[in-house]
């Protein structure tokens, strides 16, 4: 899989919205089976954007996550889930409590760290028009010794 940006998400207007502003490197998948398929063999996903949890309850997401950063361990990754979820997020990426909504668009940017010139293959280079924070976002990050 060449994409840089990986996005496996079942909301339609959410990953829709997001593709919008990241431009044309982007790897879409709704069926979180066939993007684990193909993060196999991913060696230049630099950007992960998952449910943390799918249809069928299981945190397929997590699995995403951890082979892709198996692949490339400098993966930087978002994943949106339930409240009640976000300590599963902890360690390997950013949370976006659902639900997520097109405006949450640029607070993914934000936590991917992307910079205008990393998007600058989108038809919208400014993140200024993009809500920086909005609530429910929580920030994980791990404690440091």
């Amino acid at each position: 899989m060449p994409a840089r940006f990986v996005i496996v998400h079942d909301d339609a207007d959410f990953t829709d919205a997001l593709v919008e502003k990241l431009g044309k490197n982007v790897a879409r998948f709704t069926d979180p089976v066939r993007a684990l398929t193909a993060l196999e063999s991913a060696r230049t996903v630099a950007y992960l954007v998952t449910r943390l949890q799918f249809m069928d309850s299981q945190p397929v997401g997590l699995s995403l996550a951890r082979l892709a950063m198996a692949a490339r361990p400098d993966v930087r990754i978002v994943f949106t889930g339930a409240p009640q979820f976000r300590d599963f997020a902890q360690g390997l990426g950013e949370f976006i409590a659902e639900p997520v909504t097109t405006e949450h668009v640029g607070i993914v940017i934000e936590l991917l760290g992307l910079s205008d010139e990393e998007l600058s293959n989108s038809q919208d280079q400014s993140l200024a028009a993009a809500p920086m924070f909005i609530e429910p976002v929580l920030r994980i990050t791990e404690a440091k010794p």
